[in-house]
C-alpha cells in the first residue's frame, strides 16, 4: 500500500470510530436537561425535571450536577435525585442506558438552572 492510501485508510478508520453503529457523534453523547413548569394536577410553582441519555449506544453514569443554593421540597425518591453539599447525585449514581431518563418535581417560584458537572461515558 502506497503511503497515501495508508493515510486515507486511518483518516477513514478514524471518522467511523468517532461515531457509534447508529451514525451519531460518540462526542455528542452527553446528558440533557428538560424542564417546564408542571401544571397538572399540582398547582404552579412546580417544576417538573427531565434528567435524559440521548444515546443510541452508550451509556452514562456517575452523573452529578450543581446543585448550589437547591432545596429538594418535595419528597423524591433517593435513587432519582439525592444532595450531596452543593451537589445533586442523579440515578443513585448508576448509568443511565441509552435513550432512558428519570425525572423528579420540586416547588419553586422560578426554575433552578442546572448543570451537569460530571459524567462518564460508556459506549459498547
Amino acid at each position: 500500500m502506497t503511503p497515501m492510501v495508508k493515510l486515507i485508510s486511518l483518516l477513514l478508520l478514524i471518522s467511523l470510530m468517532s461515531k457509534d453503529v447508529y451514525g451519531q457523534e460518540i462526542e455528542d453523547c452527553k446528558i440533557t436537561i428538560l424542564q417546564r413548569e408542571d401544571v397538572t394536577p399540582a398547582p404552579s410553582g412546580y417544576w417538573r425535571v427531565w434528567i435524559g441519555n440521548p444515546c443510541y449506544s452508550c451509556s452514562i453514569g456517575q452523573v452529578k450536577l450543581s446543585c448550589k443554593g437547591f432545596n429538594l421540597n418535595v419528597k423524591t425518591d433517593p435513587n432519582i435525585i439525592y444532595k450531596e453539599g452543593d451537589f445533586c447525585i442523579i440515578n443513585n449514581n448508576q448509568t443511565l442506558t441509552h435513550r432512558s431518563t428519570v425525572q423528579f418535581t420540586y416547588a419553586a417560584d422560578t426554575p433552578y438552572r442546572f448543570e451537569v458537572v460530571h459524567q462518564s461515558k460508556v459506549c459498547d
